[in-house]
């Protein structure tokens, strides 16, 4: 038994206290002092997450000794069918093979993570994926953030086995075109579909957003950012469907222009997140009419704005009362005056600036 102070722990105490553990390797360590302990780190609770995810802070992170071959012992003698969250975000070694063998205890998994960190994460294909998708019918958040190699086929084959899916990150998949948005539209989770990160799938036309706003109006936030063939007719149309959205990003998306925000302007009020930045086209006139209504704001990314006026982030700055981050990168228009007066003024905001001459 474990004790403390002379007080023996009840064992639900003891198992309480190494839920806190990472499960690899510090449990594995801890299964191997006795048999007392060895019994008690085989309980599913303690093998509920499979985190390998890379981090950054550790001089040496456990996803650079794991191995295809060694994940696929603990998978079979550990987790089992168990699993409910799964990171393996960063991890390099991870490949198709990998989720071949990871789709073999998937069925409860609820949520799956597979980023990548600029060149460093899992090379897969939709070879694995699409084997790995077939097996997720509870996933309910899946991130394949830069995993560039995925085409529609793994996102249709996502949409229409994972029912209860609510958020889903495609940020970086620039293979993907508005067919795989219309599949995960139509499918099942359409409705249910909650957040949704498109940010630099340049392939990505009006007719994708055209889909969502049919029949994913359950929307809360949507990152377009990057997808300049994107026009703001349907944006507008978006907006006026999902009531529920709160947070908002089409930055870069060039083909928005003051006719489009104008029509985007009145659904403005309901934004807690919002980024219009490099949209290029847009002229102050524009930025007036959404500013206008931006009242429950809290973040505004405005950077490289590059016609905006004093009057506008003046009008800014009166109407939306809650601001905690507001950044002005690259305005040019704007004066020392403004910028100076506004940092005076914005005092719980964190206001970012930089002035160009």
């Amino acid at each position: 038994l474990v004790s403390m102070g002379g007080v023996a722990l009840p064992e639900r105490v003891v198992l309480y206290i190494l839920c806190f553990l990472p499960r690899i390797p510090c449990v594995l360590l801890v299964s191997s002092v006795s048999s007392y302990f060895r019994k008690l780190c085989e309980a599913s609770v303690l093998w509920e997450d499979l985190d390998l995810s890379w981090n950054t802070i550790s001089p040496d992170p456990i996803c650079h000794k794991i191995t295809d071959e060694i994940l696929q012992r603990l998978l079979t003698r550990n987790y089992r069918t168990s699993l409910l969250r799964v990171d393996l975000s960063g991890c390099k070694f991870v490949c198709d093979w990998t989720l071949l063998n990871l789709s073999k205890h998937s069925y409860n998994v609820r949520s799956l993570s597979l980023k990548c960190f600029a060149d460093v994460g899992p090379q897969i294909s939709d070879a694995g994926l699409v084997e790995l998708a077939r097996r997720l019918p509870k996933v309910e958040d899946v991130s394949l953030f830069w995993c560039h190699r995925i085409t529609n086929i793994s996102i249709a084959t996502l949409s229409s086995h994972s029912p209860n899916l609510t958020s889903l990150d495609l940020s970086g998949c620039f293979e993907l075109t508005d067919l795989s948005i219309i599949s995960l539209a139509e499918a099942q989770c359409g409705p249910h579909l909650r957040h949704l990160k498109l940010k630099a799938c340049e392939s990505l036309s009006s007719e994708a957003v055209l889909a969502l706003s049919r029949r994913c109006t359950s929307l809360q936030s949507l990152d377009m950012g990057g997808c300049s063939r994107v026009k703001g007719d349907a944006l507008a149309a978006l907006m006026s469907q999902c009531f529920d959205l709160r947070e908002l990003d089409i930055s870069q998306c060039h083909q928005v222009l003051d006719i489009h925000m104008r029509a985007m302007a009145p659904y403005f009020t309901r934004m807690t997140r919002l980024s219009v930045a490099y949209s290029r086209n847009l002229s102050d006139d524009g930025i007036k009419d959404m500013v206008r209504f931006c009242n429950q704001l809290e973040v505004a990314d405005l950077r490289g704005l590059r016609r905006m006026t004093d009057d506008s982030l003046l009008k800014l700055s009166q109407v939306a009362r809650n601001l905690s981050s507001l950044d002005v990168r690259g305005c040019q228009s704007l004066s020392h005056q403004i910028l100076g007066k506004l940092a005076v003024q914005l005092v719980k905001c964190r206001f970012t600036t930089s002035y160009v001459n």
